[in-house]
């Protein structure tokens, strides 16, 4: 369990400095046998413990089974609907994907009036999503296209039929299953991060728990037969969480600044990602108590309001300019320091949020019209999102999670970030 020595225990303070011996590189001029040296004053070394020891070893082989079972369920029956495009939102992106080009230069990238890279100048009125996974996946399409059209193979044999599906990655019928592989894999990178945030908050058998768990998460694995940002965004998500709970516990620089690349790229990949904001403050706070209540340290102390300033304004600039690069018409430009929100994206988000929130009527959310809010969440989520083994794992750890927090907040502080999380989205 999350015992008070894990949260108390920071790992020393990272240095550049050793210590001088002012007589090293002298020759002795005694000479010094084993006779002669006398008894030792010095403990002895301890013994240095293995990287690789029998332990990790089954603990590498663990997720790795996890991971095996997760692909097989992620990554079989991709053509489930056998080039149809039945996914309306999946169908959108394949069309906008197919149209846009790379752009010759940096300049032209950020160019948000002229980029071939930009939706809205390719005969699309509007483009909702994020677009880091469109230019990731159009990216790795032109790659495998232009490799593959080098390759002489005849095509009267399986190797050849199959080059030629590669040598239109980029084509409407084959850049979808692309971008399916992809959510798949984004997906397996995310069972990891469970893993290591499980580990982090209790230990490895909690970690192993909770990975297997999300391989079996009946959303995780149908969001991974899909061309949508879910899966990028679900990603970077769970790595920022990662490195807030290393934050949290060692308020390190490094780990701020992970913080800020991973929100960063997830707020690229679905601007719905800003809301990991409120555990980035969460995680200031676990901090600052943690330092406060619990720490000995008195230059953490002497030094916490700098620190903390310092590491939030790190994560806050990292998470602007990955957002920048990565969704750069955003910004209505031309150059990449031109940093004036784009009107038309700026419209685009308030037409769908008239949407979302039921001020302009569209098909698509009459099927939340007449629900129960919460009551709806709660049941879709705990029968049909994560399934019920899932879902009660879930939910009960979450209330107790609430309980050891208002009880013992000096060994449960690290459990604000995921309460905080969990209750965010599901008010949200």
């Amino acid at each position: 369990m999350f015992s008070a020595e894990r949260i108390d225990t920071l790992p020393p303070a990272e240095s550049g400095s050793r210590s001088v011996n002012p007589n090293e590189g002298e020759a002795d001029t005694e000479a010094v046998g084993p006779e002669a040296q006398g008894p030792s004053d010095e403990p002895p070394e301890e013994p240095v413990e293995p990287f690789w020891n029998r332990q990790r070893a089954t603990t590498a082989v663990t997720l790795a089974v996890i991971l095996l079972m997760a692909a097989g369920l992620r990554l079989v029956g991709l053509d489930w609907d056998q080039g149809q495009h039945l996914h309306p939102d999946e169908r959108f992106i394949t069309m906008v994907e197919t149209k846009i080009q790379l752009p010759s230069s940096i300049d032209l990238y950020f160019d948000t009036a002229r980029s071939p890279l930009n939706p809205y100048n390719n005969d699309f009125g509007s483009y909702i999503y994020g677009t880091l996974p469109l230019f990731f996946v159009r990216s790795v399409a032109d790659a495998i296209q232009g490799i593959t059209q080098s390759i002489a193979v005849a095509s009267d044999n399986p190797i050849g039929e199959f080059l030629a599906h590669l040598r239109q990655m980029s084509s409407y019928y084959e850049i979808h299953l692309l971008g399916r592989v992809l959510s798949a894999l984004a997906d397996l990178l995310t069972i990891c991060f469970v893993f290591l945030i499980g580990r982090r908050l209790f230990d490895t058998r909690v970690g192993l728990l909770a990975a297997l768990l999300a391989a079996f998460t009946a959303l995780q694995i149908q969001a991974s037969h899909f061309f949508t940002a879910e899966s990028t965004v679900t990603l970077f998500t769970a790595a920022a969480f990662y490195f807030a709970l290393r934050a949290a516990q060692t308020g390190g620089m490094r780990d701020w600044a992970f913080v800020g690349v991973a929100t960063g790229l997830a707020v690229a990949s679905k601007i719905t990602a800003l809301m990991f904001g409120v555990v980035i403050l969460a995680a200031a706070w676990a901090y600052w108590y943690r330092t406060r209540q619990v720490d000995t340290d008195e230059r953490r102390r002497r030094y916490l309001v700098e620190d903390l300033i310092t590491g939030l304004l790190i994560t806050g600039v990292l998470v602007f300019v990955v957002f920048r690069v990565g969704q750069p018409y955003a910004f209505a430009g031309p150059g990449i320091f031109d940093i004036g929100l784009n009107p038309k994206w700026v419209q685009d988000l308030q037409v769908w949020q008239r949407f979302a929130t039921g001020e302009a009527d569209y098909p698509p959310g009459h099927q939340w019209a007449g629900t129960t809010p919460y009551v709806w969440q709660f049941t879709n989520m705990t029968l049909w999102g994560m399934g019920p083994p899932f879902a009660i794992v879930a939910w009960v750890g979450f209330m107790l999670g609430i309980v050891r927090l208002l009880r013992a907040p000096r060994t449960y502080f690290l459990y604000a970030l995921p309460i905080v999380w969990i209750g965010l989205n599901f008010l949200y």
